[in-house]
């Protein structure tokens, strides 16, 4: 089994959020939220059930998009960046996204290929 498909970014769209509390700007939940801390395996399973019905796109990473990851937890292993952070970067680089979903506070020290920062969502 590869890794990629494992590891991938989700891209959700927020009238799909499992608690309803999330809209274009973000996450309007106190505290962020993550599914296995809210409500475990049975939020898992809702994810799972959402890319069943189309509402849920996971991303194959190409070789060059790996290499890419690579190349940039290397730059950034001061910080670190981690697979997911790369993964993130590496997709919105690819699909020339400029917002991304993350619950990290450390986000905002990556940089996109062009220089540029990304918005980071909630």
């Amino acid at each position: 089994m590869r890794m990629t498909r494992i590891i991938r970014p989700v891209w959700l769209r927020p009238s799909a959020c499992p608690l309803g509390r999330c809209s274009p700007r973000g996450c309007a939940s106190p505290k962020p939220c993550t599914l296995g801390s809210v409500g475990g395996y049975r939020y898992q399973a809702a994810l799972w059930g959402l890319r069943a019905t189309g509402r849920l796109e996971l991303h194959d990473l190409t070789s060059a998009e790996a290499d890419r990851m690579a190349a940039l937890m290397a730059q950034y292993q001061d910080t670190p960046m981690d697979l997911a952070d790369a993964s993130l970067v590496v997709v919105a680089e690819s699909r020339t996204l400029r917002r991304v979903f993350t619950t990290d506070s450390d986000f905002y020290v990556y940089r996109l290929a062009d220089g540029s920062a990304l918005e980071a969502v909630p």
